[in-house]
């Protein structure tokens, strides 16, 4: 059996140590954690000594190691694209938090950066790898001629005050929880999101939307909508696939799947759920070990965030916006 890969964290915050545990835990067992950063040393430094692993005070301290093969990029979205950049020069694999960057410019920067140096590149669009959507996702075929997609996700507003700042975080709601949305469309459906229509709110004094609505075509003509909030006090996420043949639905948070044809809802049977984040890590290092490609390229990051640009786009015009790829 071939060694697990060695891994580096940069950024330990909430979705950073969550890496780190899954890891540390033998959730992911062709990954082990060699390395983290985090910019509150203190709190790095105490994390790295409870748990075994080494502290760098900078990044680039875990890029030297050479123990680490692959690098976990999770600091906010400002950073992802200069952390990439680096990590690949430095010749470490990629996983990088959605959003991939703050901009379609940033990822393709990203992307460059990876196919130069021959490194991985992944995205942790990690929705993909929710069992229930996986199950949706069969169901494709038994709803006929597809007709639209339906996508909605709700979270509480952020607690978190680099969230609010543009400059860090490229966004609000449409770009930290929209790729969610979009990249899960495309992977439940098959099909590029080519045109958006949206709408955005934001809080008063916020520059930021914590809400907004929207609507969609796909490459073969079906229509979306999207609801994304980062306004409510109830989380939810709902996905349905509408055909000529009867419709699907997935309701992520209580793991249910339900089939309407005509008057008759009949509930399907649902994959026990699972965390997706060490799927995410053990496909990513199994990609790293065996040559094969991240379930998520920097490609699919780069649509999704390009789809987030046209929601915006047509947000400032008013008009339906093609999405830039």
């Amino acid at each position: 059996m071939a060694e697990p890969v060695g891994v580096g964290i940069l950024g330990l915050g909430v979705h950073g140590a969550r890496y780190a545990n899954h890891l540390l835990q033998g959730d992911v067992p062709n990954g082990r954690l060699i390395a983290v950063h985090r910019r509150n040393q203190s709190l790095g430094k105490a994390f790295a000594e409870e748990h075994g692993c080494r502290f760098a005070a900078a990044s680039q301290g875990v890029l030297e190691d050479e123990q680490v093969q692959a690098v976990v990029v999770a600091a906010p979205p400002n950073a992802h694209a200069e952390l990439t950049e680096q990590a690949a020069d430095a010749g470490k694999h990629v996983l990088c938090e959605k959003p991939m960057a703050r901009s379609s410019e940033e990822c393709r920067r990203m992307i460059a950066a990876a196919e130069r140096n021959g490194v991985l590149l992944g995205v942790a669009q990690t929705m993909r790898f929710t069992p229930l959507l996986g199950a949706l996702r069969g169901q494709l075929s038994s709803v006929g001629d597809l007709y639209a997609v339906n996508a909605a996700m709700r979270h509480e507003r952020t607690q978190k005050e680099w969230h609010l700042d543009k400059e860090i975080s490229g966004g609000g709601a449409v770009l930290e929880i929209g790729p969610h949305l979009f990249d899960t469309v495309r992977y439940l459906s098959g099909e590029d999101i080519v045109h958006v229509y949206g709408e955005t709110r934001a809080a008063p004094g916020q520059e930021v939307e914590e809400y907004a609505r929207g609507a969609a075509r796909l490459e073969n003509g079906a229509s979306v909508g999207f609801e994304i909030a980062k306004c409510v006090n109830g989380r939810a996420a709902f996905f349905e696939l509408v055909g000529s043949e009867g419709s699907v639905c997935a309701d992520v948070q209580r793991n249910l799947l339900t089939r309407i044809r005509g008057r008759e809802s009949e509930p399907l049977e649902t994959p026990e759920n699972a965390w997706a984040i060490p799927l995410v890590l053990s496909q990513f290092c199994e990609a790293a070990l065996n040559g094969g490609a991240p379930a998520v390229t920097g490609e699919d990051g780069l649509h999704a965030v390009a789809v987030a640009e046209a929601f915006y786009r047509s947000a400032a015009s008013g008009a339906s916006e093609a999405v830039d790829l």
